[in-house]
Order: structure tokens, then C-alpha cells, then sequence
């Protein structure tokens, strides 16, 4: 691991010293499990395939913290291994949403429904893979839809069920003052993103968990709805 660098980084990140030491700790980890695998990888040469795995004995040793995972992110972009950068991303990227819905079915429509559409249902552990996120979803939302109104179900879905602060999206509200309606910042926005998405093709770096090609970007470009 490249500790001195990859500390720099964090620091630059502005990370607390506790949360640098769970970053470092879940790199050191995977390197540990990737050299005693029977063909060893290094952090340069792991690819997507190999994290479920790695993921799997973190939750077996209850290691599963999320600055680990997050620490492995970071550390595969500045290594520039894109494959290991979107196998982890999949292990995080809206995995909150399972359990922020079991608690806005439970405010909406109280314990005892809560539980009845739960029954059965183990809330994933961090690190479980999408798959079983969705084998649980596939269990839950007949039941909601059984159990609640269209408008219930309507207001647990709409509050969006992410852990994302409303600070984030000040950029995109100060350029969407700036336009006289919102059809021009709406153009706009689709220009950004398109160019955003060029320049990622060109790079071959990940847009979320997907590499671009020539064909995302001709789709893009045909549908303005997006």
C-alpha cells in the first residue's frame, strides 16, 4: 500500500484521524486477503469480481465498517484501478435505501405493519451484495403495496430513502438561478452531463458503476429526458 500517499489524500479530504485509520485499515485488510488467495492479486491487478468475496469474510468477522469501504474506494481511485473502484462502489452505492424504508414504512404506517412487511426480511448487512438487496426488495414492495394506499406508499417513496444532505445540490440550485426558466437550465444541465460523460469515455474512468462507450453516449444523446 502506498501509506503515505494514500494518507496524504485522506487528509486532503479533510478525514478525522479515526476515520483515516478505518480507510487504511480496510486497504491493508484486502491486501492481506488478496496475497493468501491461491493465485495471489495485488491491489493493482484485483478486479470487480474478486471484492464479493473479500466483502464476505469482512461480514463473517464482523469487520464490515463503512469508513473500510470507503477507504478502498478512494485508494483504487488513486491508484487508478477502476475495476476494484466499481466493485466497492456496488457494495455501497444506495445500500442505506433497504433500511431508511423500513423506517419510513414504520412512521407511515406504524410497528405492527412495519413488521408484517419485514416478516421474514433480514435488513442486508454492509457489504452484502445488490443481489441480495434485491431478492429482500422483491419480498417488501408486494407486500407495501398489499398493506397501504397508493397515497402512503406514494409518500415513503418520495422522500427519496438516500442519505444525501441537501448542501450537495446548492451548485445545481445556484446555476439554476442563474437561468431566466427552466427549460434553458434544463438544456443546459443535458449539455453538462453529456460533456461530463464524453470526457469520461475518453478517460476510461467509471461514470458511478458503468464505463461509457459510444453507444451510452448516442443514447444520451437522442434522449433529452435524461
Amino acid at each position: 500500500m502506498r501509506r503515505d500517499e494514500f494518507r496524504k489524500l485522506l487528509t486532503g479530504h479533510q478525514c478525522g484521524e479515526e476515520q483515516i485509520r478505518d480507510c487504511m485499515s480496510g486497504v491493508e485488510l484486502l491486501e492481506t486477503f488478496l496475497a493468501e488467495l491461491g493465485q495471489p492479486k495485488t491491489l493493482e491487478s484485483v478486479i470487480a469480481e474478486d471484492v464479493p468475496a473479500f466483502s464476505t469474510t469482512l461480514i463473517e468477522q464482523e469487520l464490515n465498517v463503512q469508513n473500510r469501504f470507503v477507504g478502498l474506494y478512494h485508494y483504487a481511485c488513486m491508484i487508478k484501478n477502476y475495476g476494484l473502484q466499481v466493485g466497492v462502489l456496488e457494495l455501497l452505492d444506495g445500500f442505506e435505501i433497504l433500511g431508511n424504508l423500513w423506517r419510513r414504512i414504520g412512521e407511515e404506517l406504524g410497528a405492527d405493519t412495519q413488521a408484517a412487511i419485514f416478516e421474514g426480511v433480514e435488513l442486508p448487512a454492509l457489504g452484502t451484495t445488490p443481489i441480495e438487496w434485491t431478492r429482500a426488495n422483491a419480498a417488501v414492495f408486494p407486500r407495501l403495496q398489499e398493506a397501504a394506499g397508493p397515497d402512503s406508499v406514494k409518500r415513503i417513496l418520495r422522500s427519496g430513502l438516500r442519505d444525501l444532505s441537501d448542501e450537495r445540490y446548492l451548485p445545481i440550485k445556484e446555476r439554476y438561478d442563474e437561468f431566466a426558466d427552466i427549460d434553458a437550465f434544463l438544456e443546459d444541465r443535458g449539455k453538462r452531463h453529456l460533456n461530463n460523460l464524453i470526457k469520461q469515455r475518453d478517460e476510461g474512468t467509471p461514470y458511478f458503476n458503468q464505463f461509457i462507450d459510444e453507444d451510452v453516449i448516442e443514447f444520451v444523446r437522442v434522449t433529452p429526458e435524461i
